[in-house]
């Protein structure tokens, strides 16, 4: 009795003095899981390429009925946000490790001290999945799926832009504009994919899974705030965000060229907020005939 007490007083000091990180490395330690928890995240590596763990985590989310709220990705890190029907909020960050490799950690609950069972559940539930890709593609015969392709960077071309600064009519004839469906608009500095447009993507995922000769370009494109490299580089950034949420959807990446534009090309004006968040945006070009 004296020793539980004992055992108590101590992670009562640590969580006043420590914070709640050296409480939750205690708890993993003493579990003897072999994961790390670090602020309530559980984190394992798994011996998958980037791009397939990370359509997994999106089919698991989806088997356990767990509904994604928010997404932000490249081709290093990619970020998921969900929430559970009594509104607990999941996050879920995948990490590229190296070849064939990559780090999951998951986090359930705010601080997630209380929720390490529902994460280590996720965590299970992931692994039976993409332990059920490799016996699909074993029974194919087939020794690499198309998202388990060499790790290669991104085929990001980037077009260096007058960086116009106002409503200069575009250079793309307004046949070959992308309709509102097959644009992805994006809040200032952010390549965070909103809800809205993630369920246009979805749409996009279920529309190529019919047409497998398809290919895709995505074309980045900013306002006119900022200097050109840095609005080259977000362009650039925020296709790579809609890329890699269509490979989680299941389309090959070999079918997707990200392009960054950067400042150019407006379709509206540069004077207004309203005009400014419509310029800021990724049109999905869909080539049926490649």
């Amino acid at each position: 009795m004296k020793r539980n007490l004992a055992i108590i007083i101590v992670l009562s000091y640590l969580l006043i003095t420590c914070g709640c990180a050296a409480v939750v490395l205690g708890i993993g330690a003493a579990a003897g899981t072999g994961a790390a928890y670090l602020s309530g995240k559980d984190t394992r590596i798994y011996d998958s390429e980037y791009h397939q763990t990370a359509q997994a985590c999106m089919e698991t989310l989806k088997s356990l009925k767990i509904p994604v709220s928010q997404t932000s990705a490249d081709e290093l890190k990619m970020t998921i946000q969900a929430r559970r029907a009594d509104e607990t909020p999941v996050y879920i960050e995948v990490v590229r490790t190296g070849l064939g490799r990559s780090e999951v950690g998951i986090r359930t609950g705010v601080v997630g001290i209380s929720e390490l069972q529902a994460s280590s559940q996720i965590h299970d539930a992931l692994k039976e999945r993409l332990k059920l890709k490799g016996h699909e593609l074993a029974k194919t015969g087939t020794t690499k799926s198309p998202v388990e392709e060499p790790e290669q960077p991104p085929e990001i071309l980037t077009k260096r832009g007058p960086g116009r600064k106002t409503d200069e009519p575009s250079t793309i004839p307004f046949a070959r504009r992308a309709p509102p469906e097959l644009t992805i608009f994006f809040a200032l500095d952010s390549n965070e994919l909103r809800p809205s447009e993630i369920a246009k993507l979805d749409n996009v995922a279920e529309i190529i899974g019919q047409q497998p000769e398809a290919r895709l370009t995505l074309n980045g494109y900013t306002d006119s705030i900022g200097s050109t490299e840095y609005n080259l580089m977000i362009a650039a950034g925020r296709a790579s965000s809609v890329k890699l949420y269509l490979v989680a959807k299941g389309v090959n990446p070999l079918r997707i060229t990200v392009v960054g534009k950067g400042a150019m090309d407006f379709v509206a004006t540069n004077e207004s907020e309203e005009g400014r968040s419509l310029n800021r945006r990724v049109e999905i070009q869909i080539d049926k005939n490649p």
